[in-house]
């Protein structure tokens, strides 16, 4: 289980991200790109499409505030 200070570190990181701070996302994509990576292997073993996933999810993350459209708050999505 995350402890609060990782949870709360994301959530500010998040909020610095919305705001337009690249090494914020830098800070959620380094924190999280494993996590997400091994969560994705649970369900195939095609790592290479996992991959790829993974890098979809940040892509849309990026792509979906760009133009206002990512209303979750990611950061508690991925340390809940």
């Amino acid at each position: 289980m995350y402890n609060d200070e990782l949870i709360e570190s994301s959530k500010i990181k998040w909020q610095s991200f919305l705001k337009g701070d690249d090494d914020a996302y830098a800070w959620l994509y380094s924190r999280y790109v494993q996590q997400l990576y091994q969560y994705g292997c649970r369900f195939t073993t095609d790592t290479e499409m996992v991959k790829d996933c993974v890098q979809d999810v940040f892509v849309n993350v990026v792509g979906g505030v760009k133009v206002g459209e990512t209303g979750a708050d990611l950061a508690l999505l991925l340390a809940g």
